[in-house]
C-alpha cells in the first residue's frame, strides 16, 4: 500500500510516523505531492473536496471518499462521506471482494 501526502513543512517526520505506525506503510512508500489528483490508485481518502473530486475526475471507475470534518460536513457530496477508519477498512473490503 502507497499513501499519498500533502507535503507541509514541518510535520513529515510525525506524518511519516503515524503512516508507519498504523498503517505498517514504510517511508520508501510514502508520496509527498501538492497534486494529488495526480497519483493514479485505486482509493482515494482526503479531507478536502477539491482533492477529492479532481482525484475522481482523473481516475474514474476507482473509489474516492471525503473524511468527515467539520469543515466538509456542509458541502454535500455525502455520498463520498466517511466518517471513521471502520468505515475505510469496510469499504475497501467490499471492493476487493
Amino acid at each position: 500500500m502507497l499513501a499519498v501526502t500533502w507535503p507541509m513543512h514541518g510535520w513529515f517526520e510525525e506524518r511519516f510516523a503515524w503512516l508507519e505506525k498504523e498503517f505498517k506503510i514504510p517511508l520508501d512508500d510514502v508520496i509527498p505531492a501538492k497534486s494529488k489528483y495526480a497519483v493514479a490508485g485505486r482509493w482515494f481518502l482526503d479531507d478536502n473536496l477539491d482533492n477529492v473530486l479532481s482525484w475522481s475526475a482523473g481516475n474514474p471507475g476507482m473509489r474516492s471518499m471525503l473524511w468527515d470534518t467539520r469543515a466538509t460536513r456542509d458541502l454535500g457530496h455525502d455520498h463520498l462521506r466517511v466518517r471513521s477508519w471502520t468505515e475505510v477498512i469496510d469499504i475497501v473490503k467490499s471492493d476487493l471482494g
